[in-house]
């Protein structure tokens, strides 16, 4: 069974290479910046990650990936039930989260227009340069959990 734990600097090289693989933008993030990612690991294998960016009570979801051969196990899932705990006990009551083909899998969160970003999110890199204009922005209230 597949753990998941926090992410730590020196997971960066494989955190950047299955990001990299994905197709998924690394260019705002670096060892430094993981404060708030998890990683699913089996064994030493690093097979998925996710990580949050908390602006007061609002977060952004980033960097959901699980590994080819790990996928259709539930990671995804678990990554995103834990990660929504975590924010929820950090304080953050809305997250948000821009997609560019895995909204069918954010079935709990609502798709919103842009122009409802809260100035936080508008401002990361994330909103204004990585992801495509056509992106989807999603948002789901953290008040009361519920699994994606």
């Amino acid at each position: 069974m597949p753990t998941l734990r926090a992410a730590l600097p020196d997971d960066w090289n494989r955190i950047a290479r299955l990001l990299g693989d994905s197709g998924l933008p690394i260019e705002d993030l670096s060892a430094d910046a993981l404060d708030d990612f998890l990683v699913a690991e089996n064994g030493s294998q690093l097979i998925g990650l996710i990580g949050l960016q908390r602006y007061d009570k609002v977060g952004l979801l980033r960097s959901l990936v699980v590994s080819r051969d790990a996928c259709g196990i539930g990671i995804g899932a678990r990554l995103v039930g834990a990660l929504e705990s975590a924010a929820l006990m950090a304080g953050v009551a809305e997250l948000w989260l821009l997609t560019i083909d895995a909204e069918a899998f954010f079935q709990k969160f609502d798709i919103v227009d842009r122009s409802a970003a809260p100035e936080c999110i508008r401002a990361t890199a994330e909103f204004s340069d990585l992801c495509p204009g056509d992106a989807y922005l999603m948002k789901k209230s953290l008040s009361v959990l519920s699994p994606i």
